[in-house]
């Protein structure tokens, strides 16, 4: 992968590369259909109580989007994304984050540090580098010139 590839296509390359099974292991949630057995093969297009929220009725479900990503949304709630998405909101974490775990237990090797989105953002990491460095590192010295 060329390191001048964007973000987005990095994160939508992993998206699409993605399953249900992965998805779901990663998220660490289960899945009961709406007699509340466990469901531990999920399918496209059947109907699950939602696994981040208490859901009375089963109101969740998983589809392949028009852009060839498996998807899900909450009827309940109307809130949709990607399976990046969906890790994402299970661990409680970063979308970069739900990204790189995915990529890692895939083995895609598509994973590279997201760019910062201005320049701002890329001195404000420069900093917080200078600052667990020690001045006596060879490094130090290149940090802050970038400063």
């Amino acid at each position: 992968m060329s390191l001048s590839e964007p973000n987005s296509t990095v994160f939508q390359k992993i998206a699409l590369a993605c399953t249900l099974p992965v998805a779901v292991e990663i998220a660490g949630v289960s899945l009961t259909n709406g007699k509340g057995r466990l469901v531990n093969n999920p399918k496209l297009r059947k109907i699950y109580k939602s696994p981040f929220r208490d859901d009375q009725k089963p109101s969740f479900g998983f589809f392949k989007h028009r852009s060839g990503c498996l998807s899900f949304k909450d009827y309940g709630t109307n809130q949709k994304g990607n399976l990046i998405q969906f890790v994402r909101l299970g661990l409680g974490c970063s979308y970069p984050d739900a990204a790189r775990l995915i990529d890692e237990k895939m083995n895609l090797g598509l994973w590279t540090e997201p760019k910062p989105k201005n320049v701002e953002d890329g001195i404000k990491n420069y900093k917080d580098l200078r600052v667990n460095l020690n001045p006596d590192d060879e490094a130090y010295d290149l940090i802050q010139k970038q400063v």
